[in-house]
């Protein structure tokens, strides 16, 4: 298994039928995924198409102000495989980053062993609490 990290996206972004997205949305499925940098970290895919992390690691202590603090990866660039079980069906999808902002996202049909970081960054700028 190894380690991973976890993906939010709002489903409604995902190319799913209005069933599962349904069912997922009632549910609050998060995913999974080994593309980033595995140490058990929050990242979000925001409904504007950019990449944010959490800087409150699982080692942290979290209290209000740590679990909403965030920064957005304004050049992220690579492929980000993320996966979920729901009710025994896998489901996988990739996402595409280039500069910064999604500019794909599809399901994947046939998965292979994904364990290698595919999404890399340089900057990390800090996202304002007041959303």
């Amino acid at each position: 298994m190894g380690m991973y990290d976890t993906l939010r996206i709002n489903v409604a972004q995902l190319p799913v039928s209005e069933e599962v997205r349904q069912q997922w949305q009632a549910a609050g499925v998060d995913f999974q995924t080994k593309s980033l940098e595995k140490i058990l970290i929050t990242y979000t895919i925001t409904e504007d198409g950019f990449l944010e992390k959490s800087t409150a690691g699982w080692l942290t202590h979290f209290d209000d102000a740590t679990a909403k603090s965030r920064v957005r990866l304004v050049d992220a660039h690579g492929l980000i495989y993320f996966y979920t079980y729901v009710e025994d069906r896998y489901y996988e999808f990739k996402a595409r980053f280039r500069e910064g902002r999604l500019t794909d996202l599809t399901q994947v049909e046939n998965s292979t062993d994904r364990s290698e970081r595919l999404c890399v960054w340089e900057s990390e700028v800090p996202v304002s609490n007041d959303n």
